[in-house]
């Protein structure tokens, strides 16, 4: 089962620039003032983010920004964006516009510098882009979605709070072994038999034939 990493624990920003034909970003190389992480580096292939994409000269005012929801895709030689959503943008000072993709339509003039970042948004519905998730908090202030998929349950695993399949919650309750519960069923591969704990010992498990 593949699961939607979500990042929201970094603070990081890269110069970018549009793939043509889609509504992607690709991240360049380009000094851009003293700020959080490098965007490419923060951020892990196959994660998702909330990013804030602005275009500007001066890097202190901005002409369009648009806030949305991204995949990161990393090669050898190039990471990008690829846009998922786009919850709202704004145009210079004017309210946001929730018209969604108008990014992909701007084009960028001389001296301007296409800027991607992470951000968090300050609204509930925002939060819960991703279908079926639940807020969860690893690091204060910082909600992260998680996406709960069919037969799963929300928890704690290798110190991640993640949708947890059958075969992860096994491992939890294998892992746990060592203070069983009167009741508790294992499986012994030494001497391949299923075995249960009646409160001061394993047993192996016997099984009637029809």
């Amino acid at each position: 089962m593949k699961k939607k990493l979500f990042q929201t624990q970094v603070a990081a920003v890269s110069a970018a620039v549009p793939v043509q034909g889609t509504v992607n970003f690709e991240l360049i190389d380009k000094e851009i003032p003293t700020g959080p992480e490098n965007l490419a580096n923060s951020l892990k292939n196959g994660s998702h983010f909330f990013y804030l994409a602005r275009i500007t000269k001066d890097f202190k005012s901005f002409r369009f920004s648009e806030y949305g929801y991204a995949l990161v895709k990393k090669s050898k030689s190039k990471t990008t964006i690829q846009r998922l959503d786009s919850l709202y943008c704004v145009h210079g000072n004017a309210p946001p516009d929730r018209t969604g993709g108008q990014l992909s339509k701007i084009k960028l003039q001389d001296g301007e510098t296409l800027l991607v970042s992470t951000f968090i948004p300050n609204d509930l519905k925002s939060l819960f882009v991703i279908p079926n998730s639940a807020l969860c908090c690893s690091d204060k202030y910082k909600p992260t979605p998680i996406e709960l998929q069919n037969n799963t349950l929300l928890g704690m695993y290798e110190d991640v709070i993640q949708s947890i399949d059958q075969n992860e919650l096994w491992s939890i309750l294998i892992s746990n072994n060592r203070n069983p519960v009167k009741g508790s069923i294992r499986y012994n591969k030494k001497d391949q038999c299923f075995e249960g704990y009646n409160g001061e010992r394993w047993r192996a498990l016997m099984w009637g034939e029809e």
